[in-house]
């Protein structure tokens, strides 16, 4: 496999991973949004939900830049 379709692939992922971040923040912003009365504790449960999937993105994006590294560099 050439480099090209290597980082064409490493693209994909990306573009996915930020895919589940939007999807999960835009679902949980719905589902604030149609509640009546504030819950305290429903709204630090999506908060957290929230939370978790961004740094849970970034962690992703930290591996994916190490490796496009190891792609181009090894």
């Amino acid at each position: 496999m050439d480099l090209g379709s290597k980082l064409f692939m490493i693209f994909f992922v990306f573009l996915a991973i930020i895919g589940v971040v939007m999807a999960v923040s835009f679902r949980e912003r719905k589902l604030a949004s149609q509640r009546y009365a504030p819950d305290q504790t429903s709204d630090e449960a999506s908060d957290l939900r929230t939370i978790t999937i961004i740094f849970g993105s970034i962690l992703c994006g930290m591996l994916l830049a190490v490796l496009v590294a190891s792609i181009v560099f090894f």
